[in-house]
């Protein structure tokens, strides 16, 4: 299944906090406060839109009204991650309550967005919604809650002309705060969408 290029492994409570409070520095524009299933439901379509149009297109997309990070603030965001490597290009989504991360610009099969203010059972009753026609999956999106916190995640995958895309999202909480990664990825061959579409068998004769 695809998984988020930090492996779920969550290194900087404090650079997380930096940032936080960095997002609401760098708002475009700040409208009423929405409710957090909005901003959810908001965040899942705009991830189907932007990532599913990269993955087919093969270029990056452009997120219009979207404010590009700092190298600063991309090195501070990674870091929060527990990573050292800055991703090449990050940018903030007008009301601040999500950012699109792109690892590697030369790297336009990848797409990711994070979010620090998603409510995941919104999340999860949304992609259950928007990835269910043309998608396959073992089974719906969940929630469930842990000692630890909240944890949910939900994976689909569909084929194209040359390969599969797969769409996978996590949640789960750190320090009282709930980070909502959602990463889609296209990939010539793979055996968890094989095993969903065992009808495309000449993408996965080799698997």
């Amino acid at each position: 299944a695809a998984a988020g290029a930090y492996g779920g492994a969550y290194g900087g409570v404090g650079a997380m906090r930096w940032f936080l409070a960095a997002l609401s520095a760098i708002t475009l524009f700040v409208s009423q406060v929405q409710a957090a299933d909005t901003i959810s439901h908001r965040l899942v379509s705009a991830f189907k839109d932007v990532c599913l149009e990269q993955l087919t297109t093969g270029e990056i997309v452009a997120s219009p009204g979207y404010q590009a990070l700092s190298d600063d603030q991309r090195m501070r965001l990674s870091r929060s991650f527990g990573s050292e490597k800055p991703m090449d290009a990050a940018w903030a989504e007008p009301s601040a309550e999500w950012v699109r991360l792109q690892q590697d610009l030369d790297l336009p099969e990848q797409c990711e967005f994070v979010s620090f203010r998603a409510e995941p059972n919104s999340v999860v009753q949304q992609w259950n919604a928007l990835f269910a026609e043309d998608f396959r999956r073992k089974g719906p999106a969940r929630m469930r809650e842990t000692r630890n916190g909240i944890r949910a995640g939900g994976f689909s995958t569909k084929p194209t002309e040359d390969g599969f895309i797969q769409a996978s999202f996590s949640a789960f909480t750190v320090n009282e705060t709930i980070v909502t990664t959602l990463v889609a990825i296209k990939m010539p061959q793979s055996p968890a969408s094989c095993e969903l579409w065992p009808e495309e068998v000449e993408k996965c004769l080799n698997n």
